[in-house]
C-alpha cells in the first residue's frame, strides 16, 4: 500500500468498527483512489488487480481504538458471526489510532472527493480526527459524497455492480475497492440513461 496517493479526483473510504454510533471505535481504515469516468480494470476478481499506489490500509490496535471510541455489544456479536479471515485481518500489523489517522492524512490526495456510506463512515472518521487531534479530517466537508444516494439515482444497488474479489468481505480495503467499482458502474448507468 502506498504512503501517499497519486493525484486522483475521488477516494472511497470504508471503516471497520466496534459500534455503529458516530463515535465508534475504529479498528480498520481502508481507502482507494478512483475515477468515476473510467473503469480502470473492468471486472475485478481479486484485490491484487487494483493499482497498489491508490490503496490505503491500516488496522488499529483494539486497546487504542477502544480508548478513543465506543463499543457496542451488538456489533461485537456481529463480528463473531463473520468469517475467520475478516476477524484475523483486524489483527494484522495494527497501529495506534493516532498513527493510523496521521498516515491517512499524509496519504490523502489533495482536493479529492470523499466517498463512503456517508451516514456511517464519514461522521465516524470525522469524529475520530476531532477527538484524537482536535482538528478536522483531511477532506473538506463539502467534498463528502454518498454511495447510497448514487445507488438510488442509478436505479438501485445491483449485485453485478460489486466485484467478487474472491469472496473477501468485511475487510476495509477490499470493501473500499468493491464500493469504488460499484460507484463507477452506477455513474456509468446514470450517464447512459440506464437507470431502470
Amino acid at each position: 500500500m502506498s504512503e501517499r496517493c497519486p493525484p486522483v479526483a475521488h477516494v472511497m473510504v470504508d471503516l471497520e468498527t466496534l459500534s455503529s454510533a458516530n463515535d465508534a471505535a475504529i479498528v480498520a481504515i481502508g481507502a482507494c483512489g478512483f475515477t468515476l469516468e473510467q473503469q480502470w480494470l473492468g471486472n475485478l476478481e481479486t484485490v491484487a488487480h487494483w493499482p497498489i499506489e491508490f490503496l490505503f490500509y491500516r488496522t488499529i490496535r483494539m486497546s487504542s481504538a477502544m480508548q478513543h471510541g465506543s463499543v457496542s455489544g451488538d456489533t461485537l456479536e456481529w463480528w463473531f458471526q463473520q468469517s475467520d479471515r475478516a476477524r484475523m485481518e483486524l489483527l494484522r500489523e495494527p497501529v495506534s489510532i493516532e498513527r493510523a489517522l496521521k498516515d491517512f492524512s499524509d496519504w490523502w490526495p489533495k482536493d479529492a472527493k470523499m466517498w463512503s456510506h456517508a451516514t456511517f463512515d464519514a461522521p465516524i472518521l470525522s469524529n475520530a480526527y476531532e477527538k484524537v487531534f482536535h482538528r478536522r479530517q483531511p477532506w473538506h466537508h463539502r467534498d463528502a459524497r454518498d454511495l447510497r444516494t448514487l445507488a438510488e439515482l442509478a436505479g438501485g444497488h445491483r449485485d453485478e455492480d460489486y466485484p467478487s474479489l474472491g469472496g473477501l468481505k468485511h475487510v476495509a480495503y477490499a470493501d473500499a475497492i468493491a464500493q469504488a467499482c460499484a460507484a463507477q458502474r452506477m455513474y456509468l448507468r446514470i450517464m447512459l440513461g440506464q437507470t431502470r
